[in-house]
């Protein structure tokens, strides 16, 4: 379906985030990674407890069940394919690697203890808010709660702290505390009682084996417009008034670009814990987690 990309693409693995090595294969570049993404703790400026938090075990010691929600957990935790990718999260988790973690990615051999572990983190949310239609239906909804502080802890996608930041610029009145976006921290996520093997996601741009001449060239000067640093920074930095949309580059050099992290500071929050992240992929894996995250939500998650 895709070509391997000519030499003239000149791309060097050092330029991006390690998960990016998923677009080789041998030393065959099939993709140019564009964007990443993953799962990080968000929590408020100030919380030692919550910084110290290394696994689900230590999560649980710290977050107190009896002053919910304030004092709770938010995440979406509902649709096939969001838990499934928090299966798939877990088992690596635990596993620590793809190998370990690939026998119990079947309808018929799921899990029992990376279920029971996703169990765990729903016990921290306040009424199993995460397992809500509703909720999972509109965008940035837990973030926008994460920032009205009806949680202490939020874990979400990056992208996701855009609705958290854009809540407090755009909806919150001058006499409510919601949090400042210099409150926001960030931190590695588990879901296990082994730590954390955070996993991540990457976007390409691949080109279709039956492009060539013109249009193969076509394809190469549009690829190359859009990795420039200028056009990154084109569309990660907001305007007047506006949030950050904090969406992930793929190149390492950004994380640390002055000008970008003038308009978008958590882009250097994110980096420690996104160039720890690895990137999986396997034939037919996306609907092997459809498949169990749909199993997960309709028969053995708590409700």
């Amino acid at each position: 379906k895709i070509q391997k990309l000519p030499s003239s693409f000149n791309l060097d693995e050092r330029d991006f985030l390690p998960m990016a090595s998923i677009a080789k294969s041998g030393n065959s570049w099939y993709g140019v990674p564009h964007w990443v993404c993953g799962n990080f703790m968000y929590y408020k400026e100030g919380d030692n407890d919550i910084s110290k938090v290394d696994n689900l075990k230590d999560l649980e010691h710290t977050i107190d069940l009896k002053d919910l929600p304030n004092n709770g957990l938010l995440i979406d935790l509902k649709g096939k394919s969001t838990i499934g990718e928090l299966y798939l999260d877990a088992l690596l988790d635990e596993y620590s690697s793809y190998t370990g973690a690939k026998q119990y990615i079947e309808i018929d051999n799921i899990n029992n203890a990376t279920v029971d572990n996703l169990n765990r983190v729903l016990k921290l949310t306040d009424a199993n808010l995460g397992r809500i239609d509703d909720y999972h239906d509109r965008l940035g909804y837990y973030a926008r709660k994460f920032s009205r502080n009806k949680a202490r802890v939020y874990v979400g996608y990056a992208e996701t702290s855009y609705y958290m930041i854009n809540e407090k610029l755009q909806s919150c009145s001058l006499n409510e505390a919601c949090l400042d976006p210099s409150e926001i921290q960030i931190g590695e996520w588990s879901i296990s009682d082994n730590g954390s093997t955070p996993i991540g996601w990457v976007d390409l741009f691949v080109i279709d084996s039956k492009v060539n001449a013109e249009k193969l060239s076509d394809a190469k000067a549009f690829i190359d417009f859009m990795m420039k640093d200028q056009t990154y920074k084109m569309i990660l930095t907001p305007g007047w008034g506006e949030a950050p949309r904090y969406i992930l580059p793929s190149k390492v050099a950004l994380y640390s670009d002055v000008e970008l992290l003038e308009k978008a500071p958590l882009y250097s929050k994110f980096f420690p814990i996104i160039k720890k992240a690895v990137s999986v992929s396997d034939a037919g894996l996306n609907y092997r987690l459809r498949q169990i995250g749909k199993k997960l939500d309709e028969e053995l998650l708590i409700d």
